[in-house]
This record gives C-alpha cells, sequence and structure tokens, in this order.
C-alpha cells in the first residue's frame, strides 16, 4: 500500500471535490483497498437494519391495527429477502453499482411506512411518523451512504414524506406543519453528520496518500543518491569507490576471483591532440563496451582516468584471458581515430592485466591487485593493444601504494 502536495512524476495529486468524490486514481486505490471492509460494514448494517425493521410490526400492530396484514406481508415477504439479496450482492457488483444500489433499497424501505401512514384510518397514526424520520438517519448515519448518494436519498425521502403528510386526508395543518419541521430537521441533521464523516474519510486518505508519495520519494532520493555516490558521472559506470566494495564483498568468500586492470593505451596523447572534450567523448564510448560486459559474475568499473577494472568471480583463468580478449578486440573494434599515435596504430586501443586467484587460495587481495598492475606493465612492454597474465614473477615485494 499510497505517492510538495503528494504530486508524483505523473503529475498526479490524491484529491476529492466539494462532493467528496475522489479523482479517479485516488478512487480505484481507496476501493481496492477498503472495499472488504466497506462490503462488512454495510452487511452488519444491513442486518442490524432489517431486526429493527421488522420490529416495527409491533408498533404498526398497536398504532394502525387496520393495515397491520398489510405491514407484515410487505416487511417479512418483500422487504426482507429484497434486503437479504442486496446485503449477498454488493460484494459482488461494481462500486459504483453497489452505493446506487443501496440508495433504491433505502427508498423502498422508506416507502412502507409512508405508506402505511398515508392509507391508514387509525387515529393514532400520527406517532407512527417517527419511523420515517428514522430510515433517513439510518441512511445517513449508520448506513453511511456516500455523500453524493446520500443528498440524492434525502431530498428524495423528504418530498416523499412532504407528499404522504399533505396527500393524507382530515389531517390538521398545524400537525402537518410540525410534521414537515420534523422530517426536514431529521434530514438536515442526519445529511450533514453524513457530510462530516465522509469529508473526514476523504481527507484522512488523501492525507495518507500523500504521505505515502513523499515517503517513497525520499527512499527514492536515497537510493538515487546512493546510486550517484558509487556510479562514475563520465561514464556512468560504478566507480572507485563500488569497486573497492565489490572487492572486498567477493575476495572475502572463498570463491574463485579474477582481476583485470584495462589501461586506455597513449591517452594523455589522445587528449592533446584533440582536446578533453574529445577524451571525455572517447571514455563514453569506450564504457559502452564495459556495459556489455557486465553480468551478475562480472563487475565492471572506472578506476580513474583512462584506467577501467573488471572483476569476475566464479571464474577460471581461462576465463578471464578470454575476457581480457574481449576488451581488447571490442575497444580496438570501436575505430575511434588515434592522430597523436606514433606506432603505425590509428585508432584507440587497450592493455590489460589478468590475475587469477583459484577457490581456496591464501593470496591476499592486496598481492592479487599487484599482480594485476604488473601484468598490466608487461602488456605494454610487449607493444600494447593486448593483454598479459600474471605469473609468479609478477608477485612483488611490496603492495602496490593505489591499492588499500
Amino acid at each position: 500500500m499510497v505517492p510538495d502536495h503528494a504530486q508524483n512524476k505523473r503529475g498526479w495529486t490524491p484529491s476529492f471535490d466539494r462532493w467528496l468524490r475522489f479523482d479517479t486514481r485516488t478512487a480505484v486505490l481507496y476501493e481496492r483497498a477498503h472495499r472488504d471492509a466497506r462490503v462488512r460494514h454495510l452487511r452488519l448494517t444491513i442486518f442490524l437494519g432489517l431486526t429493527v425493521y421488522n420490529l416495527y410490526i409491533i408498533s404498526n400492530y398497536l398504532l394502525m391495527p387496520d393495515l397491520i396484514t398489510e405491514s407484515v406481508l410487505f416487511r417479512l415477504f418483500v422487504a426482507t429477502p429484497g434486503t437479504l439479496w442486496v446485503a449477498w450482492v454488493i460484494g459482488r457488483i461494481s462500486t459504483f453499482a453497489r452505493e446506487n444500489l443501496l440508495v433504491g433499497a433505502m427508498l423502498a424501505c422508506h416507502a412502507l411506512p409512508l405508506v402505511l401512514f398515508w392509507q391508514t384510518g387509525s387515529d393514532l397514526s400520527g406517532y407512527t411518523f417517527g419511523e420515517i424520520a428514522l430510515t433517513v438517519v439510518y441512511g445517513n448515519v449508520i448506513l453511511t451512504m456516500r455523500f453524493p448518494q446520500a443528498t440524492v436519498f434525502t431530498v428524495l425521502a423528504l418530498l416523499m414524506a412532504c407528499a404522504a403528510v399533505l396527500a393524507k386526508p382530515q389531517i390538521d395543518p398545524a400537525v402537518q406543519m410540525a410534521f414537515f419541521l420534523q422530517i426536514s430537521v431529521a434530514s438536515l441533521f442526519s445529511l450533514y453528520a453524513n457530510y462530516l464523516v465522509e469529508q473526514r474519510r476523504c481527507s484522512e486518505f488523501t492525507s495518507m496518500l500523500t504521505s505515502n508519495q513523499r515517503l517513497e520519494r525520499a527512499e527514492k532520493s536515497t537510493q538515487m543518491h546512493a546510486v550517484m555516490s558509487k556510479t562514475d558521472a563520465l561514464t556512468g559506470l560504478p566507480n572507485r569507490r563500488h569497486l573497492d566494495e565489490k572487492l572486498q564483498d567477493w575476495f572475502a568468500k572463498d570463491q574463485a576471483v579474477a582481476v583485470l586492470m584495462i589501461d586506455i593505451d597513449h591517452f594523455k596523447l589522445f587528449n592533446d591532440s584533440l582536446g578533453h572534450p574529445a577524451g571525455d567523448d572517447c571514455l563514453r564510448q569506450i564504457a559502452q563496451v564495459f556495459k556489455t560486459l557486465s553480468r551478475a559474475d562480472v563487475f565492471c568499473a572506472r578506476f580513474g582516468g583512462e584506467e577501467f577494472t573488471v572483476l569476475m568471480r566464479h571464474t577460471t583463468e581461462l576465463d578471464a584471458a578470454r575476457m581480457a580478449q574481449a576488451i581488447v578486440t571490442g575497444i580496438a573494434g570501436l575505430h575511434i581515430i588515434h592522430p597523436g599515435r606514433h606506432d603505425n596504430i590509428a585508432v584507440v586501443t587497450a592493455s590489460t592485466g589478468v590475475a587469477h586467484r583459484p577457490a581456496s587460495s591464501e593470496i591476499s587481495l592486496k598481492t592479487l591487485l599487484s599482480q594485476a598492475d604488473h601484468a598490466l606493465y608487461r602488456a605494454k612492454q610487449r607493444g600494447r593493444n593486448g593483454f598479459a597474465i600474471a605469473d609468479d614473477t609478477d608477485i612483488p615485494s611490496t603492495t602496490a601504494k593505489r591499492w588499500p
């Protein structure tokens, strides 16, 4: 579950309008998060309301005995099965259909006491008017219809009640006015209570989404800074810091590891001939070769300047040699013109030194790195544009100063 007022990259801001209707995306998220709880609430409330609704048979028997048969038949054999069907179906239909079905069901239940009030000839019928007001309160406050639906229901229920009062024969005008006042106040108060509940619901959910979005952006920003701190800005490859971490991690495990040190041949002459902007562009092109070689067990990084490093794990010396050859061939294959060379090679090339540590070997990390450095030096001595593999002669008496 979710995300500056919560405006994400797509410009979406969780919101709701004056009728307390969410924007489309927020509405989808709300329904996804609260659908089950909403259905449970409605079903529980419907069962409670149906029980009370049928208990009013007792009130009808005492106050309007002339229509008790009609009351019992409608409540038990029309309203009850219809209400149970509504309770069943609301969990199987869309949000729009569910909320509007509630309006229809409430208006149908509201109609019965109105019809009984209008048709009865009992002198005590006026005392049954309280049930009419209670249906409005139940729908708006207990059932908690969504505010747009609650508004429609309240207006129609009020009009139906007023029509029943006006149509009832032989009712004193003063009593009519009292009934109008009762149903109007009940409608107004219950609708206002519904509005407050719905406004709080909408505000809390949009605030939660806003907070989640801010948190997500903060996490993404933290991740981005972490990635940037380990990424070389020029080439997009992992930088020296990331390389050192990967070296420590892979070397600490009992696994075969190979280190390849790569240096671009005569790169200073390239910069002197074409300028540093061209040199930067050259490094970016070369970085693409390393990016194509990177995979789970191959880690390519820019060491600094014109030097690159490739780490390999779970590998053999032969595989490391093949990787070195692929690097040398790939860089030369870019055909980047190098006008500053004086060795009859007109393109940018690279030299590579390879050092391999078998699994369970006692070779230290510094020793392995120094071996790769010395192998690179031998590759340079051989004429560049090639690679050399470390052997026993490449174990120095002191380790390279540039490695920790």
